[in-house]
């Protein structure tokens, strides 16, 4: 049977590594993918009222989501920050204004050599 879902299409993708971008998160499903090649990962969204978003981490390329503590901005974002971020949870709810911290299930999230490497930061 092949598939007719007109919802199963391939999501918006957003090559650059760093920069801006404005994308409705109510439509694909609420997946986006960021980054391009090895180096892509896609990411899930969804509402959940009003100043706030569900980010979730269940595509297959997020290993966890977090909400960074006592950031503003991505970069008030350290290695020490990262650390003390919990990623226990399969959904976290930034508000407006907090940065969102997303592990890629990638060989070098082993490697704490770059924070660059190892998260996508998110600025709700």
């Amino acid at each position: 049977m092949v598939n007719t879902k007109l919802s199963q299409t391939i999501p918006p993708t957003y090559p650059a590594e760093e920069g801006e971008f404005s994308v409705d998160y109510r439509d694909y499903n609420g997946r986006v993918i960021l980054g391009s090649g090895e180096w892509s990962f896609e990411t899930s969204w969804s509402t959940a009222g009003s100043g706030s978003i569900h980010v979730l981490n269940d595509p297959p390329s997020i290993w966890g989501v977090a909400v960074a503590p006592n950031a503003g901005r991505i970069n008030d974002v350290t290695e020490a920050v990262f650390a003390a971020a919990n990623f226990t949870s399969r959904s976290r709810h930034p508000r407006a204004g907090q940065v969102v911290l997303l592990v890629s299930g990638r060989k070098h999230v082993e490697r704490f050599q770059r924070l660059a490497d190892i998260f996508a930061g998110l600025t709700i």
